[in-house]
């Protein structure tokens, strides 16, 4: 007998379409799937300001403001427009507000998902984020006002036991109880 999505066939001849429905949410809400579901929860947004930042040598740039957690960052739009033809990565820069707007030290690097579909940024401080690529051409078109940045969770190999972040490198020492 054939396997539906793990099943046996007859069950599904047993159950209505309802039924079989609400049986596999069940077990894919608790069960074995739920652990290697991802959820993308909404963490800011970016948007196209008309102020110019000014970088270290004084010069003004055109920048894409990105807002994660409260905390203002800012894409060159030069190097931003680099990195939607999937070139080179751009730089994320921490944006400092002094009478007028200064960009500070590198704070990441944003490049192109390898579907093509989303603008993807790792933050050196920690946290992945992505933003879809037609909400951020429309919002940097001036079609939107803003476009969403969601936050990737990080994958649960990434955690041990306890709830301890393990840092990509770094070794863990096996206990044995004696």
């Amino acid at each position: 007998m054939t396997c539906i999505t793990g099943f046996p066939g007859f069950l599904f001849l047993l159950l209505s379409p309802c039924a079989y429905r609400e049986f596999i949410y069940r077990d894919f809400k608790s069960g074995y799937l739920a652990d290697e579901m991802t959820m993308i929860s909404k963490a800011g947004y970016v948007q196209q300001n008309g102020f110019a930042a000014l970088d270290d040598n004084g010069m003004p740039n055109q920048i894409a403001e990105l807002n994660i957690h409260g905390t203002k960052y800012g894409i060159r739009m030069e190097e931003l427009k680099e990195a939607l033809y999937g070139r080179h990565p751009a730089r994320v820069e921490r944006v400092f507000q002094n009478w007028q707007q200064y960009l500070g030290g590198i704070a990441g690097l944003a490049r192109i998902s390898r579907s093509g579909k989303a603008l993807n940024i790792e933050l050196v401080e920690g946290g992945r984020y992505t933003v879809a690529l037609d909400s951020l051409v429309s919002a940097l078109s001036r079609r939107g006002v803003y476009a969403s940045v969601g936050e990737i969770p990080e994958p649960a190999s990434a955690w041990d036991i306890r709830g301890r972040k393990i840092a990509q490198g770094q070794q863990t020492i096996p206990v044995h109880a004696t």
